[in-house]
């Protein structure tokens, strides 16, 4: 496992996902959320890392990284081994994946291709992250029973004292 150290202020993120990474019970997708700058990515890349420790494949797409078509993202997720929805499917099912998508306000257009078209052919053994600026219950609220798989962390800034030991970390301490 990675250290406590190696993030800071998101000791709650870091144990609720790792709780949830372990659990194979029922379907739900983690939705990190919050605005600009707090860390949603990071935390993307701390998940991860995590996944991969224990030995899990992951598959990552950025709505900053990609024209947002199906195809595209069906492209980015499969690393380019996959160029159609079925070879995705087959290759996160069969690793157990984790499918991280971040900056999902880039993607919101691609909701109903995730409601109807990947999403519930994923094995309940594949876990799923969205991140995005606006938590998925807002975008998703018309989506039958979509809303109650969905589990929100919702990212705020970090605490003062947690914002200097960040500032510390990377050699930028006031002296105080």
């Amino acid at each position: 496992m990675l250290q406590q150290s190696s993030v800071i202020g998101r000791d709650f993120e870091l144990a609720t996902f790792r709780s949830w990474l372990a659990y194979p019970g029922r379907p739900e997708l983690l939705n990190v959320s919050g605005p600009p700058g707090v860390g949603k990515t990071t935390l993307l890349e701390v998940f991860a890392r995590e996944a991969q420790l224990l030995g899990r494949d992951v598959a990552v797409a950025d709505g900053h990284s990609f024209g947002a078509t199906p195809q595209n993202l069906v492209v980015m997720l499969g690393g380019g081994r996959s160029s159609t929805i079925n070879e995705l499917i087959e290759q996160l099912n069969g690793n157990r994946s984790l499918v991280l998508i971040d900056t999902f306000e880039e993607l919101e257009h691609l909701t109903n291709y995730l409601q109807q078209e990947l999403l519930p052919r994923l094995d309940t053994g594949v876990k799923v992250v969205i991140a995005g600026r606006r938590p998925l219950v807002l975008a998703w609220r018309r989506a039958d029973g979509w809303p109650k798989i969905v589990r929100l962390l919702a990212l705020d800034g970090l605490s003062a004292g947690d914002s200097r030991l960040y500032l510390k970390r990377r050699g930028l301490d006031d002296g105080k």
